[in-house]
């Protein structure tokens, strides 16, 4: 029984379930953007200097959003699938993870931080 929790599969891997659910929520949210918000969201804001649009279409960055999580976390799965095969992850393996999952989530907030942004 012991022995069973100290084999490979029984490791924490957040990015494997938890991952999928920020990938999802990425979806969600951006379909939630689509339907909240106007034809077009403000991307920029500054003081002063003016350096290029400061308005884009809401269904292009709202899609970008899902697609960059869902890339970063096929990129983290793969990473992942490498180092295990080369026994290099062993005591690394929950800071790896955690790392990964916090890197969705950061993106994931920047989505958030834009929809609310937008909804003023």
């Amino acid at each position: 029984m012991v022995a069973d929790s100290l084999r490979p599969e029984s490791r924490l891997r957040p990015t494997a379930w938890s991952g999928l659910a920020v990938v999802a929520a990425s979806v969600i949210l951006s379909v939630l953007a689509r339907t909240s918000l106007g034809d077009s969201v403000r991307i920029r804001w500054s003081v002063g200097t003016y350096y290029g649009p400061e308005f884009a279409p809401t269904a292009l960055v709202f899609a970008a959003f899902p697609v960059a999580v869902a890339a970063l976390y096929v990129g983290f799965r793969w990473v992942a699938a490498r180092l295990e095969r080369a026994d290099d992850l062993e005591d690394g393996r929950v800071a790896y993870e955690l790392s990964a999952l916090l890197t969705l989530f950061v993106v994931l907030l920047g989505q958030v931080a834009l929809f609310v942004a937008n909804l003023a």
